[in-house]
């Protein structure tokens, strides 16, 4: 009987939701079964999320209206292998990273390691893959034209100022190398990290092994553009020079008040030589962790410029109802420096040093020939490499427009680099000075912020 009961219940259940139905009356059924991915997205925030909401679910109708209403660059969601940081030395990719635009896809770098030198420059617009045109088409659905396996190859339609390219490129295993070193000049040595990745920390360990066989008089360690990546990875280098027992960095989680503290190792010995760390605007995340707290526990000098000042991490969720997989990377909490301070607002350097000369200008980008009496304002770092490859006549002082001097040290240069000689920045000579700027910005000589920090470290030991 009470089986029967049971099904007499649920049918007068159903059979109620029916009769409120057919008469007109609106029956709210939960967001969770409305709308499971904004769900999914509002529960993890409401619980986890480094600041209290300051909205219901019922305010939101898309994941997106909630991304807004969060007004957070950190937090977001993300395909998997398209913005993760990577883990090895290497990954499989194009070598691009891309924004969106309402005609297609526009590059905004290249990996240097890619191999893309002659096929993609920074200002492009892929505008068809294989195909397919992307103005049409929603972000999510243009970067999933670009996915593929090792080797898929992609025929791509590129827009390039006022030039209409075809090209191809293909996924291939690109590597990273985010740490790098060499020995300038008296014994200084140079260690570069451009990113936190998996193996970072042991790439260091190995870089630095290397170079104090050398025996240096002193080390720069370079964290310029580097924008964070894994805090395992940051902890691990600060390990290899922080001496004590007290903290290298905590990780104040909001949600239920844990502090994490990571330290160094107690058995180190302060090194013998001399370290700075170059830094500038573009140094974040784990670059600051890095700088900060060599400078709090081993009193390391920093140089360069104010760095970006994000003082708060990261974690990431795997979701399973956004209707394909996806990764949520969402703001936890703050970080701390080994004297309790945070980077709100920037670190600023123990000795200013600014770069100068061709790496202090914008890349530059083809967009049309300009020709006498056109603004050349937006295009200095062409007007510098000009300078550094034509010097029969006299170095242009970053001209306003291009005028009669201009002109013939424009012809010069096609001269000397067989090309028409039509006094103009044309699509063929414009490519071509910047393809020595691609060239020109890798060597340390050019690199006036470096060569600086150099000289001081050389006057330090001195």
């Amino acid at each position: 009987m009470a089986l029967v009961k049971s099904k007499k219940i649920v049918l007068t259940i159903i059979i109620s939701l029916v009769i409120g139905f057919l008469s007109g009356c609106e029956v709210k059924l939960p967001t969770f079964l409305t709308k499971p991915d904004v769900y999914e997205i509002f529960s993890i925030l409401d619980q986890y999320y480094y600041k209290d909401l300051d909205f219901t679910i019922d305010d939101v109708e898309t994941v997106k209206d909630i991304f807004e209403r969060l007004d957070d660059p950190y937090t977001y969601m993300y395909v998997p292998n398209t913005r993760t940081i990577e883990l090895d030395e290497s990954y499989y990719g194009i070598g691009i990273t891309i924004t969106d635009d309402e005609q297609g896809l526009l590059i905004a770098s290249t990996n240097p390691l890619a191999g893309l030198e002659t096929k993609i420059y920074i200002g492009d617009i892929i505008k068809e893959v294989n195909g397919t045109t992307l103005s049409t088409l929603t972000y999510d659905e243009k970067t999933v034209l670009l996915s593929g396996d090792l080797g898929t190859e992609f025929a791509l339609v590129i827009q390039r100022g006022d030039q209409l390219i075809e090209t191809s490129v293909s996924v291939k295993e690109i590597p990273i190398q985010s740490v790098t070193s060499k020995m300038l000049d008296n014994q200084i040595a140079y260690i570069d990290i451009n990113r936190f990745a998996g193996k970072t920390g042991l790439a260091f360990r190995t870089e630095l092994a290397l170079i104090e066989t050398l025996n240096p008089n002193g080390l720069i360690i370079d964290v310029r553009n580097n924008g964070g990546g894994y805090l395992t990875a940051v902890v691990d280098i600060i390990a290899q020079f922080a001496t004590g027992n007290e903290p290298v960095v905590t990780m104040h989680r909001m949600y239920d008040d844990h502090r994490t503290n990571y330290y160094g190792n107690t058995e180190n010995i302060r090194k013998t030589y001399p370290i700075v760390i170059l830094m500038n605007e573009n140094s974040a995340s784990a670059s600051e962790v890095l700088a900060i707290a060599l400078r709090e526990n081993g009193g390391y000098p920093l140089v360069g410029t104010k760095t970006f000042g994000k003082f708060v991490y990261q974690t990431t969720f795997v979701l399973s109802k956004q209707g394909k997989e996806m990764y949520l990377n969402m703001t936890e909490g703050y970080w701390y420096s080994p004297n309790g301070n945070t980077v709100e607002g920037g670190i600023n350097p123990d000795v200013l040093i600014e770069q100068s000369g061709l790496l202090f200008y914008e890349y530059p980008i083809y967009q049309q020939e300009l020709i006498l009496g056109d603004d050349i304002t937006s295009l200095p770092a062409l007007i510098e490499v000009l300078n550094l490859l034509e010097d029969t006549l006299p170095d242009r002082s970053e001209p306003f427009t291009i005028d009669d001097e201009l002109v013939l040290k424009i012809r010069a240069f096609q001269t000397a680099q067989s090309l028409a000689v039509t006094g103009t920045l044309n699509y063929e000579t414009t490519i071509q000075l910047i393809d020595y700027y691609r060239v020109l910005i890798k060597e340390v000589a050019y690199d006036y912020q470096l060569q600086a920090t150099h000289q001081y470290m050389v006057n330090y030991e001195n």
